[in-house]
């Protein structure tokens, strides 16, 4: 892991600002756990290169207000890859969008990583954890232990949100995000009462879960 900090430094040192993680319990066989992370696809298509591009001619679109609308789509894409904040309410999303959002999430789901308060779960404890959403309800189950709680999806379908809302009393909702790409769903959800994630990222404060639906 040396050598890694040691180009990280060299970067930071010549101007750059390099982005670097460092995961514990996966040794050398590190690759599972970041490919599995939606994060680094996020920041990946985020770049761009400058200088020296050939122009090019681009078609223009017959209605300026369905150009309007695609480039807002797309600067609203940019702004959740790079991390900038991205308010939005539940009224913002379709009904029906949110009804067939919430159809697809419903089932079992396998766990391919798993972070909690900054550390990454192990590939035994994944092994034995399973995410399931069933009507409403949010089930978490490790080795036979079950956390279930509500859960309620709004938000747009550039930022879509999830709430997280416990069944014991005087606990507050946890308000995360989430992402679902066929049978692949990333969420990630601060502590109970704390802002709403604007990142898949790896923080202390946060839980993240990627998922695989089975």
């Amino acid at each position: 892991i040396n050598r890694s900090r040691e180009m990280v430094y060299a970067l930071e040192a010549a101007g750059g600002s390099p982005r670097y993680s460092e995961l514990e319990g996966f040794g050398h066989n590190i690759w599972d756990a970041t490919y599995s992370d939606i994060e680094l696809y996020n920041w990946m298509f985020s770049q761009s290169k400058r200088g020296g591009a050939t122009k090019r001619k681009v078609a223009q679109p017959k209605s300026n207000k369905s150009s309007r609308r695609t480039a807002s789509r797309r600067d609203a894409a940019r702004r959740v890859a790079s991390g900038s904040s991205t308010r939005t309410t539940p009224s913002e999303q379709p009904p029906k969008r949110a009804a067939a959002t919430a159809k697809a999430l419903l089932g079992k789901w396998k766990v391919l990583a798993a972070s909690q308060k900054g550390k990454q779960a192990s590939k035994d404890v994944l092994e034995k954890m399973s995410v399931t959403f069933e009507r409403d309800q949010f089930v978490i189950e490790v080795d036979g232990r079950k956390e279930v709680a509500k859960f309620k999806l709004g938000g747009s379908q550039a930022a879509q949100q999830i709430d997280i809302i416990s069944r014991r009393d005087g606990v507050k909702d946890s308000a995360g995000i989430f992402q679902l790409n066929g049978d692949k769903l990333i969420i990630c959800w601060g502590e109970p009462g704390r802002p709403r994630p604007t990142r898949f990222v790896n923080f202390m404060n946060v839980k993240s879960l990627v998922l695989q639906k089975q």
